[in-house]
């Protein structure tokens, strides 16, 4: 009779990428130890290329509109970030905002670094967004752009409307 065996074999920790590596598998018999057999694995260490790549993904909330992120009678508004390292790599990440037009809007993202992402893991992170008073236009956008370990950079664009609530008298007016 025969049988087959899967055997998986790990490399130590401390293996750097083309180091050999051998490994031995002995077969005994349960009914006589002394009936036996060993075969050498010989192994090379191969270790894939660091992989930096992240996501960064702003999620819908009830001020999202399918396009817009609708800011109210000028209120402040707070959009969620999520951040995925999809890489092979624990990861740090910086975080900053740009505002466009210029001194439209005041924009911060809480935390602005975040340590030690695992692979596949995802952190959140929250974007407080507040209309500057003198700001008299209608829409504008915050870019939240989050840069990782290997110079990765990913960006996403929240794009805001202001709505004004309230209703205005164009009647005549007796002022002269």
């Amino acid at each position: 009779e025969s049988g087959t065996v899967a055997v998986t074999i790990t490399a130590p920790d401390d293996a750097g990428n083309g180091d050999p590596d051998g490994t031995r598998l002995t077969a005994v018999a349960d009914s006589d130890s002394g009936i036996h057999d060993s075969l050498e694995f010989s192994t090379t260490v191969s270790v894939p290329p660091d992989d930096w790549s992240f996501s960064l993904a702003a999620e819908p909330n009830d001020d999202w509109d399918d396009y817009y992120y609708i800011v109210r009678d000028r209120a402040s508004i707070t959009v969620t970030l999520t951040l995925t390292n999809q890489g092979n790599q624990n990861n740090d990440f910086s975080l900053q905002t740009l505002v466009s037009p210029v001194g439209a809007f005041s924009a911060t993202v809480q935390p602005s670094y975040v340590s030690s992402v695992a692979p596949g893991g995802s952190e959140q992170v929250e974007v407080q967004i507040t209309v500057m008073e003198n700001f008299l236009g209608s829409t504008g956008v915050v870019t939240v752009e989050a840069s990782g370990g290997g110079n990765e950079m990913e960006r996403v664009d929240l794009d805001l409307r202001l709505e004004q609530s309230g209703s205005l008298n164009l009647g005549p007016s007796s002022l002269r």
